[in-house]
């Protein structure tokens, strides 16, 4: 059987997903907090979708630790707010023009 990729948004200043192998994890596992490893440490992230294939190699990909199903997940609404967000955050441009001299 083959083991799902499983794209998981963290919380780090990249306007990008990241892919898991998902071994345990279900498609009615979307918008449920995931522990991940990243680098050397592990960090809590969020289940935003699911892959056919990644741009990393299976054998590279690293599994999800832990779905917390015990919490309540994401909605659709939750995402589109969090979308709706991140682009006016990441659309404005400081101005630094008055403050530096």
């Amino acid at each position: 059987m083959k083991v799902p990729i499983v794209q998981v948004a963290l919380d780090l200043p990249l306007a990008k997903n990241f892919d898991f192998l998902g071994p345990d994890v279900m498609p009615n596992d979307v918008g449920h907090i995931v522990i991940v490893p990243f680098g050397p440490k592990k960090m809590a992230g969020v289940i935003v979708g699911f892959r056919e294939t990644s741009e990393i190699s299976q054998d590279k990909l690293k599994p999800v630790i832990l779905v917390q199903r015990a919490l309540p997940k994401f909605s659709a609404r939750d995402f589109a707010f969090a979308g709706i967000h991140l682009r006016i955050v990441c659309s404005s441009k400081p101005r630094l023009s008055g403050l530096v001299k």
